[in-house]
């Protein structure tokens, strides 16, 4: 696998960024634990030439105690801790430049490096951001030239202590997808057009080719006093074409308190996320997430997460 510049652990590396700095008194108990590691969501897919760019979402939790002896090592020697580090099993069908980009919660008061150790067939490279460069609207791109078809492991750690949630998505860009129908001849024959033949032949339509689509998700204004009575938030959400489907969870941290669907659908659409009776009862105001990912006729899964503001 090609190497980045190496690991380069800026001074950020040792200067964690504020949100909860009273985490670090316990939080670097963390890194002794198993190498188990809280997946992401979803916590793996596929991209390929007809199916160049997958996303996906997580959370982590005190990362910077993973992140710290992870920016300075380029071998599988310190574990993808519980929490503090999450994990995204990619497929690469197709060899090529493969573009992976991450980015921290746009909440944070102080946007912060990121560092994502990739490895494949045994192999690591990690890759870390400049201090205080990387935001939601700035994630921290990585290339890897002449990418092999294999399997990737992309693990995730930032410089906060405290939980941060983050997007990330791994993309084939310019990928040209080659069609599953197209007409074979033997090798060194010449193939020969409708018009050679003296007959007219049909007009072919334009091939289609798969690629990701536009999925955005508005959260409607709600109090926690009617989400009680009702047992309901409400949403919409948009694509800029038809989905096959659209599947929701509103979380308070990583604890799943309500659930939504929606089939068929192409514009903009009403969705409804029912919560549980335990979650509705207990319900107060503060900030949730709400994840959605739409899936169209071709396999392709764009997935959005927004935040959630409950009143009381």
């Amino acid at each position: 696998m090609p190497q980045d510049s190496a690991a380069r652990c800026v001074a950020a590396c040792m200067n964690p960024t504020s949100r909860t700095l009273l985490a670090l008194a316990s939080g670097g108990a963390l890194l002794a634990g198993s190498a188990i590691a809280i997946a992401a969501e979803p916590d793996k897919g596929t991209i390929s030439a007809s199916s160049p760019k997958v996303t996906w979402t997580g959370e982590v939790v005190n990362s910077y105690f993973n992140r710290v002896p992870m920016a300075v090592t380029e071998d599988d020697s310190v574990p993808c801790g519980p929490s503090t580090c999450d994990a995204f099993e990619l497929t690469l069908q197709t060899p090529g430049n493969l573009t992976i980009l991450a980015n921290v919660d746009a909440e944070e008061d102080n946007p912060g490096a990121v560092t994502v150790r990739v490895r494949n067939e045994g192999n690591a490279t990690v890759f870390s951001s400049d201090a205080d460069s990387v935001s939601e609207n700035k994630p921290y791109k990585i290339v890897i030239k002449n990418a092999k078809a294999g399997v990737y492991d992309i693990e995730y750690t930032n410089n906060f202590a405290g939980p941060v949630t983050y997007k990330a998505s791994a993309e084939l860009p310019g990928a040209t997808p080659v069609p599953s129908n197209a007409a074979q001849s033997p090798a060194g024959a010449p193939q020969s057009s409708p018009a050679q033949q003296g007959t007219p032949g049909p007009v072919q339509p334009p091939q289609q080719t798969s690629s990701s689509f536009t999925l955005t998700v508005k959260a409607a204004k709600t109090s926690a006093r009617k989400a009680k009575r009702s047992r309901k938030v409400f949403a919409s959400v948009s694509v800029d074409r038809e989905v096959q489907s659209a599947t929701a969870s509103l979380k308070k941290g990583k604890t799943v308190i309500g659930k939504g669907k929606l089939g068929t659908f192409n514009g903009t659409k009403k969705l409804t996320v029912k919560l549980s009776k335990k979650a509705a009862k207990k319900l107060k105001k503060g900030k949730f997430s709400l994840t959605v990912a739409a899936k169209d006729g071709q396999g392709v899964t764009v997935i959005k997460t927004v935040a959630v503001k409950i009143t009381k």
